[in-house]
């Protein structure tokens, strides 16, 4: 359990280095610097010549001081919970459905293994509902079959399409737009992404879940295992931050969009996921008795608020390339 931490966290601090790496990467890859004194002067509009990495630093401070401001007016964490109350809808017929089918081609031990994998990335809510799940699946298998499993998928498609479709209101809100995309646009948008999230939470369980797979095979060398423990997080990241830059790009209802203000959202986002992730899993790791006080819904009550907690990132991701966005068109 030791070794487990240690690399834990080492991958943590990995997985911020490379973000810190992106970040500048990204900055210094946007359009050409300004002119200095005595330069040649600048080519296009002013609006479209910026350098990231040339801003002040009281330029950044003041952007990240009007995103506190947005976060308030703009009701952010209001907003996020609504997304969460409909991703939370669509998360346990999801997982019901995709567990049954899946238990169907696979035997019950190696989903057990997966589970094993993602326990220290996962809430501890999340974890005791997918081995409650594997538990039903053994026993009963001939519940696979029935219309229970039709209608679970059916209603997790609804919900998880329904729960896109309010993040993408949400973004609308913190890039103060409307919605202007027809019906039929706004639902295929939603699959699209609703698709791209299962994928993404495909990859991530995989990614994760290896790990107690491949330490059982006794030819492995052991460089090669610390490597792939410590190297999922970053890939995990990294996917992550591809999909937060899609979801900006396409999710809020705009036009005249900047990549160069995509980017730094994205990363900013990843970074609060993260840390908050890894905060509500110390705090959980160390307080043991917070089941005195919620009882039985206490698993429940955590998985949604580390849900609101990935609301809110995304949200703050979105308000901060607003903002900034802003500033530079002004």
């Amino acid at each position: 359990m030791r070794s487990r931490s240690i690399f834990a966290n080492l991958s943590f601090a990995v997985t911020v280095g490379i973000a810190t790496y992106l970040t500048v990467s990204r900055f210094d890859a946007d359009t050409p610097h300004r002119a200095g004194k005595g330069g040649a002067p600048r080519s296009g509009p002013p609006s479209e010549t910026y350098k990231l990495n040339g801003i002040s630093l009281a330029r950044w401070l003041s952007i990240l001081s009007q995103t506190f401001s947005g976060i308030r007016n703009d009701r952010i964490l209001s907003v996020a919970a609504g997304v969460t109350f409909y991703g939370l809808l669509a998360l346990f017929p999801t997982i019901a459905a995709v567990l049954s089918v899946y238990g169907l081609i696979a035997d019950s031990q190696h989903l057990t293994e997966l589970l094993a994998g993602v326990e220290g990335a996962l809430p501890t809510a999340g974890v005791e509902f997918l081995r409650n799940r594997i538990e039903r699946i053994d026993n009963d298998q001939e519940a696979a079959f029935s219309i229970a499993l039709v209608i679970s998928v059916v209603l997790s498609l609804w919900s998880a399409n329904r729960g896109m479709k309010a993040l993408f209101e949400g973004l609308n809100v913190a890039y103060g737009e409307i919605e202007k995309r027809t019906f039929v646009q706004l639902n295929i948008t939603s699959i699209y992404f609703t698709m791209g999230l299962v994928f993404f939470l495909v990859i991530a369980i995989f990614t994760v879940g290896a790990v107690p797979i491949l330490s059982n095979l006794d030819n492995l060398d052991t460089a090669v295992f610390v490597l792939i423990w410590i190297g999922r997080w970053p890939v995990v990241f990294v996917i992550l931050l591809i999909g937060l830059e899609l979801v900006y790009r396409f999710g809020p209802s705009r036009t005249g969009y900047r990549w160069g203000w995509i980017s730094p959202g994205s990363i900013l986002a990843s970074l609060v996921w993260l840390m908050g992730s890894f905060l509500f899993s110390v705090f959980l790791a160390n307080f043991q008795n917070y089941n005195m006080a919620f009882g039985t819904l206490a698993a429940v009550d955590f998985l949604l608020f580390w849900m609101w907690l990935s609301s809110i990132s995304i949200l703050i991701g979105a308000e901060f390339n607003g903002i900034g966005e802003r500033n530079f068109n002004e």
